[in-house]
C-alpha cells in the first residue's frame, strides 16, 4: 500500500481480518462487515472484489481466464 492510512483504509483492514477469522471459525469468510459471500462454484465463479465498497463480482477475469484456456 502507498499514501497515508486513512479510518476507510482501516475500516477495510477490519473486515478483511473478520473475513479471514470467520473463515476459519465456520468455514465461511461471510461476517457483517461485508456483502453476502456466496460459495465459488464453476458455473457462477462469484468473486469478493474487497476494497473500501467491497462487492461480488460473477467471473471478473473472464476474458482473461477464457485466454488462458485456449492455450
Amino acid at each position: 500500500m502507498t499514501g497515508p492510512v486513512t479510518q476507510p483504509i482501516r475500516m477495510l483492514e477490519a473486515a478483511c481480518a473478520a473475513a479471514w477469522t470467520a473463515l476459519v471459525r465456520t468455514g465461511t469468510p461471510n461476517h457483517g462487515g461485508l456483502p453476502t459471500w456466496p460459495a465459488y462454484s464453476i458455473n457462477r465463479r462469484a468473486t469478493m472484489s474487497l476494497d473500501v465498497r467491497s462487492r461480488v463480482e460473477i467471473d471478473p477475469i473472464r476474458e482473461v481466464r477464457e485466454a488462458l484456456e485456449a492455450v
